[in-house]
């Protein structure tokens, strides 16, 4: 197929206004070498929109800072050293692929939120030897309608202001949900299937309560809650079918 491609070994910076328009047939693809030292990534301190790009091989592969925006749909992140996407700003995610650590690297992120907003719709993070999404930093999340698949957690919250999470898809995650401190949430419609281990771990650092009800649990239904106040109550007895991205 028809691509566009940059191959890059430094930074991309944005510092004003950046437009990317790809396309299913003629995505634009930014990336570097897949062996030997990593480029550094697109690094967005102003405003950057784009549909069908694709970015990889980098220690970060698309960052922003705090007080930037990132609108970005039918994106591909993929193969970063630390952070597939790190987000600080206000950041709208729709139909993405995040996906993969580069080769050789054991602790790479899918999807890293900072501080600022984050709303995340119809998405797919996966096979990751982290967390599909890191939350902390006083981070507000909103996700719907996402498959979160195949890594070490599929979310977890550290020090996050406010979280929304209803009808995704946790599926084959060490543990669905790892809850260490967010301030408010609700946790609706969800499934959780083949967690290996726990479909929560929490500690005593989360003060507050997590409203946790109405999601199915899978086999395990496994919970180590270390008095944190979290409520699991009315599960569904089988899977919600209103769950994972949406038909377009």
């Amino acid at each position: 197929r028809e691509r566009y491609f940059w191959d890059l070994t430094g930074y991309l910076v944005v510092k004003g206004v950046l437009n990317v328009k790809g396309s299913k047939d003629a995505p634009v693809v930014v990336t570097g070498p897949s062996t030997g030292k990593a480029w550094s990534g697109i690094v967005v301190s102003g405003t950057m929109t784009a549909t069908w790009l694709e970015v990889s091989q980098a220690v970060i592969n698309v960052q922003s800072q705090a007080g930037a925006t990132l609108t970005l749909d039918h994106c591909h992140m993929h193969h970063a050293e630390q952070y597939n996407l790190l987000s600080r700003g206000a950041s709208t995610l729709t139909r993405m692929l995040i996906e993969q650590p580069r080769k050789g690297a054991n602790a790479t992120f899918n999807l890293g939120i900072k501080g600022g907003e984050v709303v995340l719709m119809d998405s797919v993070l996966r096979e990751t030897p982290n967390e599909c999404v890191l939350s902390e930093d006083n981070a507000t999340l909103t996700a719907h309608y996402n498959q979160f698949d195949t890594g070490h957690c599929g979310v977890h919250f550290n020090t996050t202001k406010s979280a929304e999470l209803l009808n995704n898809q946790f599926k084959g995650n060490l543990y669905g949900l790892m809850i260490f401190g967010v301030g408010q949430a609700e946790i609706h419609g969800n499934n959780f299937t083949a967690s290996s281990t726990l479909e929560i771990l929490a500690n005593n650092a989360q003060k507050t309560s997590v409203d946790a009800t109405g999601n199915y649990w899978g086999d395990k239904k496994k919970f180590a809650l270390a008095g944190a106040k979290i409520d699991t109550g009315g599960a569904l007895s089988a899977p919600a079918t209103d769950v994972g991205p949406r038909p377009e």
